[in-house]
């Protein structure tokens, strides 16, 4: 660490939060009800419904990414909703309550407002959840996510606890990084293929290691590398060093960084073929001369902030940024080790 840099962020570790929700993570969300309070204390005393504590871990969770991310909260803490969900594998009683409030709402349904608990600072009126519950699409992308996710275990199955957690999870993230990164943050928010892979890999930490959300900072690590798929190809993560070296990469260029004037197309070709030899000739033709701002044949091609090159454990991204250009190599030296992470920053003439 530098003089004067700020020092890594520590995830604090606190009693378990959800403990239940662990264990239930593998179990289809079910029907549900809508519950009070004081219901929700008589049934469930302090560790709360499943609904509660997924609010719970989203946003301690959620807490340790923006420290990680050393984005600020732009909310006070919320405080708990006046009402939650109780479904019906996770208490005996639950069909005497349903009884109350019918009909039941269908799992899909009950995910949605599951999904509009865990990320809403102020709940709706309990008055209106029947008719959040039938909106099919929200504007945030986690309909679609979870339909992406579900289809993978047939269209006719009801959403996991998992399932839901890594598709929210996923979109909370991204949305926290947007803003903060520039073009990528961008990239990574609404290419919808990073988000599935980014969704995709949290799920299988969670399926793999059930207790990881027991406590907010190891999950929110995870959950936070899972976002970054795109830039590690599908590594597991090893260290918080070494999310604490990818997030900062990102954010300032490191200090192995090449400063130098923009070569001429040619040149700028032959320099590629020793950063990135696995390009193909074509491939690096293309960003050749991306990298120099003339513009592809095919319109189709995205001219900032493209992804050049990637696969497990290597990783290159460039950008435009007024008057330069940077190009960024997130590389291992051997399968499992730690990234590695260079830049050129080129100036344009």
């Amino acid at each position: 660490m530098t003089p004067g840099s700020t020092p890594p962020h520590t995830p604090v570790l606190s009693p378990v939060l959800a403990p239940v929700l662990a264990r239930q993570l593998g179990a289809v969300i079910g029907r549900g009800t809508v519950i009070d309070q004081e219901a929700q204390r008589q049934l469930t005393g302090a560790e709360g419904t499943l609904s509660t504590q997924l609010c719970r871990l989203l946003d301690r969770s959620l807490s340790e990414v923006r420290g990680l991310l050393e984005v600020r909260a732009d909310l006070p803490p919320r405080r708990p909703h006046s009402w939650t969900l109780l479904t019906e594998f996770e208490n005996a009683a639950w069909p005497i309550l349903a009884l109350s409030h019918p009909p039941a709402l269908s799992a899909l349904e009950t995910a949605r407002i599951a999904r509009h608990l865990a990320v809403s600072h102020v709940a709706m009126d309990q008055a209106n959840y029947r008719q959040w519950a039938q909106k099919k699409d929200g504007q945030d992308g986690t309909e679609a996510l979870l339909r992406e996710l579900g289809s993978e275990m047939g269209d006719d199955q009801p959403p996991t606890w998992a399932t839901l957690l890594a598709a929210v999870t996923t979109v909370q993230v991204q949305l926290t990084m947007l803003h903060t990164w520039g073009v990528l943050s961008a990239y990574l928010g609404l290419n919808h293929g990073c988000r599935v892979e980014a969704a995709r890999f949290l799920l299988a930490r969670l399926n793999e290691q059930p207790a990881l959300i027991e406590q907010p900072g190891p999950y929110a690590a995870q959950a936070l590398w899972a976002s970054l798929w795109l830039l590690h190809g599908g590594l597991p993560l090893g260290s918080p060093d070494q999310l604490d070296l990818l997030a900062r990469s990102l954010r300032t260029l490191p200090e192995r960084t090449v400063r130098a004037e923009l070569p001429d197309l040619q040149t700028l070709y032959a320099q590629l073929g020793d950063i990135l030899p696995e390009l193909t000739p074509a491939a690096r033709r293309e960003l050749s001369e991306s990298l120099r701002g003339i513009q592809p044949t095919d319109p189709h091609i995205v001219t900032t902030g493209l992804a050049a090159s990637q696969q497990p454990g290597q990783m290159a991204y460039w950008l435009r940024r007024a008057n330069e250009v940077q190009l960024i190599v997130c590389k291992a030296a051997a399968p499992g080790e730690p990234l590695n992470v260079y830049a050129w920053r080129w100036k344009v003439r």
